[in-house]
């Protein structure tokens, strides 16, 4: 998953809010390493797992997202977002064995 056009508290917020309940390489505080150039945040999630659903988290600002994967667990992934946001879908890209998906995320 990819985050762009955020502030770091949104970063935090939609990575923290899925981490919560999905396996995840995302390290808490990352936003806050002085990594102020950044304009894209990238993580991954183990979606295999049946978890509790996310509990929905206020954003500062809308949020661009890109998913990408296997088309069950971006589904699930995209679903996840959608109990938490009003969700936007831009683009759906499908490839043979994966499925991009871009996002824009905003407050309910």
């Amino acid at each position: 998953m990819q985050l762009s056009d955020c502030v770091d508290e949104d970063v935090e917020a939609v990575f923290g809010m899925i981490g919560a309940v999905y396996p995840s390489d995302w390290e808490t505080g990352a936003t806050r390493q002085g990594h102020r150039e950044v304009c894209v945040w990238t993580t991954q999630f183990d979606m295999a797992p049946d978890s509790p659903p996310a509990q929905p988290v206020e954003l500062a600002q809308d949020v661009a997202a890109e998913l990408q994967g296997a088309p069950r667990a971006v589904r699930k992934l995209q679903a996840v977002l959608g109990d938490a946001f009003h969700v936007s879908e831009e683009m759906v890209v499908a490839g043979d064995q994966e499925l991009q998906v871009q996002l824009r995320l905003r407050n309910r």
